[in-house]
């Protein structure tokens, strides 16, 4: 089961790298087109950069939830363990 939730968190993380890319991409481009004075283009874009930003973020509050609650539950073993050694 932990292996699972490991492979589950790693290619979460990997979306959120190729999200961060595709923002990093779509913001060059719309740079050009605007440049360039295509303004549809250039909108299409900064379309896509907003969506992708909203998704990464929705990826990050996950990823991040889900660190802090496994930090808690680590330290809570670690409290209980100390515990049980102690009395």
């Amino acid at each position: 089961m932990a292996d699972q939730a490991d492979g589950i968190e790693r290619a979460l993380w990997a979306a959120l790298r190729a999200l961060e890319e595709r923002v990093s991409l779509a913001e060059r481009m719309a740079a050009r087109a605007r440049e360039h004075s295509h303004t549809h283009l250039m909108r299409r874009f900064e379309e896509t950069v907003r969506e992708n930003k909203q998704h990464a973020d929705v990826l990050k509050e996950v990823l991040l939830k889900n660190n802090s609650t496994e930090l808690l539950r680590t330290m809570e073993a670690e409290e209980k363990e100390a515990s049980a050694l102690q009395g």
